[in-house]
């Protein structure tokens, strides 16, 4: 598929996504939200999974079928940053701008709330977005603005909390993304700083944690067994 049928398929889906959701199939007004302000697209298992500021669609392109989840189906109605696919467990975890995490249980349609990051009481200002998930078998980092927060899928439950001390007094430097890569787990902080460190180590303890690299980055993309770092649409080289 080229770069002009993907971006024809995506804007019909995106249109028929509008459709669907402003009118139910009895011709009744259901909800109405922002479907055309696309946070994110994803992919995974022939499903296309689109994530709007509030709302998420996701097709089946096997089938052709697709599902809806707003505040109807339980979803919180709050600004979404980004979502991540766990698809072995059929799982889409929705990351918020506030910090709020729900997850979408594809098997059972249930959607579960997380408040817990909302909730830490030694963050000044309340520095909560979600900004990026990555998965490292059973551990799911997710990059907040205040730290890397650990969730578990075999417990379904978080785990430990890991903070990075800022220059200001009492704050904490926020993390713009996470990946890894066999037994190294790299991070981009907000002041530009790359580390990395051993996914065996405590990762709680700092000093464990080795800065590689400053640049300006946004995100990680892993090919070939190689981590680079991404700043809008450029791929600078090798971290």
């Amino acid at each position: 598929m080229n770069s002009m049928t993907k971006a024809f398929f995506i804007i019909s889906l995106l249109f028929s996504i509008s459709n669907l959701l402003s009118q139910s199939s009895d011709g009744q007004w259901k909800s109405h939200f922002s479907f055309n302000e696309v946070k994110t697209i994803k992919t995974a298992d022939q499903k296309i999974y689109v994530a709007t500021s509030n709302s998420v669609y996701i097709h089946d392109i096997n089938t052709d079928q697709n599902e809806i989840f707003t505040t109807t189906e339980g979803l919180s109605g709050d600004q979404i940053s980004t979502i991540f696919i766990a698809k072995e467990e059929a799982l889409v975890f929705i990351g918020y701008e506030n910090g709020l995490l729900q997850i979408i249980n594809e098997r059972t349609k249930a959607v579960r709330t997380l408040a817990d990051i909302t909730i830490q009481t030694d963050i000044p200002g309340n520095p909560f977005r979600i900004n990026n998930f990555h998965r490292n078998n059973d551990i799911v980092f997710i990059a907040t603005d205040f730290g890397i927060v650990e969730y578990s899928l075999s417990l379904n439950n978080f785990k430990e909390t890991i903070k990075f001390p800022a220059s200001a007094s009492g704050t904490f430097e926020r993390i713009k993304a996470v990946t890894t890569l066999e037994n190294s787990v790299f991070t981009i902080l907000g002041n530009n700083e790359i580390k990395q460190a051993n996914v065996n180590d405590n990762l709680l303890q700092i000093s464990n944690w080795n800065t590689i690299q400053t640049k300006e980055i946004d995100d990680f993309i892993s090919f070939n067994n190689t981590v680079y770092g991404v700043m809008g649409n450029a791929i600078y080289a090798s971290i």
